[in-house]
């Protein structure tokens, strides 16, 4: 029970070989002051917490050994009394090489610790994952969950406000009296908060938890080997479960894996919802066989295109195609400007932005959309974007 009185979990000689430029889970606590009811954690007496000092020593530790990403596996990490130092601390290494996550629970986070991140932390170091779960607030109750969904939707535009802290956001489809109409109106609220990643994730009926002892009352039916997912229950048929994985394999593809940019999220947010464009793409990738493994980032943007069907408005979408790479890409299509009117454009860009031409010629790719002419020239594994209106090429 007294966690000082363990030892280090990283210093073990294979794991010292492994650190470097890989993930690395360290604890600041454990256990969770919160009880929702699918959740191993509630089933925790207390909270306890590692002494201070000793984790600092061992984010030294891992910083040393050339740790990538560093994890906290704190079920609720702005729980421990230690929060604010930690996130002290962790900025005034001034280590630009690692990125740290943190679960957070968003609603009961301190504005002032958010004010603080984002006025002294660089860009980056820091991710939060924050669970949601669902907005219905029937759902939340029946799982001991207590959200106070517009402090937590206000906290979330704050974290967002700078674009300082990268922001993952957790669902979990079928919770109980969370119907598909439900479920949608859940997924479409928390999309438009345009979270760097939204996981969408699917309930497991976990040993020894109260949902899994609940599980008659809710009509669940679930699979009885590891990872006990499950297969319906008297909110969601079968069909509902099949159209919700479709639409996360979906959301995956077409938006967790960062392939796209502003361009296709205002597509996404101008479609009838969300939820329906992640489906309706969906219906559409799995009619046109498109790989569901193994794709590149070529399959992607086809899919998209052709879903699309119109190239007006698929124009804009080239932008993220092209900004998508660090290296020189193929083109995008067939579209070819006529050589005098390149070599213009390469040196109007080439004496306002003071690059050499034959640079901008050998690593640059040129498109028109409307108004203006993009160039996107790749350097050092970098890509630099220039707009260049048509009205200024005379």
């Amino acid at each position: 029970m007294d966690l000082s009185t363990l030892k280090s979990p990283h210093h073990f000689e294979f794991d010292i070989k492994h650190i470097k430029n890989k993930i690395s889970y360290i604890e600041s606590s454990r256990g969770c002051p919160y009880k929702c009811s699918y959740c191993l954690s509630s089933l925790e007496k207390k909270v306890r917490f590692f002494p201070l000092q000793v984790v600092k020593d061992e984010i030294n530790y891992l910083i040393f050994k050339g740790a990538k990403t560093i994890k906290f596996l704190d079920r609720t990490f702005n729980a421990n009394k230690h929060t604010f130092d930690l996130f002290d601390y962790i900025i005034g290494l001034k280590n630009h090489n690692a990125v740290f996550q943190f679960e957070i629970t968003g609603d009961t986070l301190d504005t002032s610790i958010i004010q603080y991140l984002n006025e002294n932390a660089p860009s980056g170091l820091i991710r939060f994952e924050i669970g949601i779960q669902s907005t219905n607030y029937e759902t939340n109750l029946l799982v001991d969950r207590f959200q106070n969904k517009d402090k937590l939707f206000t906290n979330i535009k704050l974290i967002q406000d700078k674009g300082v802290i990268d922001l993952h956001l957790d669902l979990i489809a079928g919770l109980p009296k969370e119907d598909i109409t439900s479920f949608k109106n859940t997924f479409n609220e928390v999309f438009s908060l345009n979270p760097k990643e939204l996981q969408l994730g699917f309930l497991k009926m976990l040993k020894g938890t109260k949902i899994r002892k609940e599980a008659a009352k809710y009509g669940y039916i679930y699979n009885q080997e590891s990872p006990y997912n499950i297969i319906c229950n008297a909110f969601l048929s079968e069909q509902d479960i099949e159209e919700i994985l479709l639409v996360e394999r979906m959301l995956n593809i077409f938006h967790n894996k960062g392939y796209f940019g502003d361009n296709v999220l205002q597509y996404i947010n101008q479609y009838e919802s969300p939820y329906a464009f992640f489906l309706d793409i969906g219906v559409f990738y799995q009619n046109h066989k498109f790989p569901l493994k193994g794709y590149q980032i070529n399959d992607v943007y086809k899919a998209i295109h052709d879903f699309i069907g119109n190239e007006e408005i698929f124009a804009p979408i080239k932008i993220d195609y092209y900004l998508n790479y660090k290296v020189k890409p193929k083109k995008w299509d067939k579209e070819a400007l006529h050589s005098d009117l390149k070599n213009k454009l390469y040196g109007y860009a080439s004496h306002k932005h003071s690059i050499p031409l034959h640079k901008l010629f050998k690593n640059s790719r040129i498109i028109s959309i409307k108004d203006n002419y993009h160039i996107f020239f790749y350097k050092e594994l970098e890509v630099k974007h220039y707009i260049l209106h048509k009205k200024d090429i005379s």
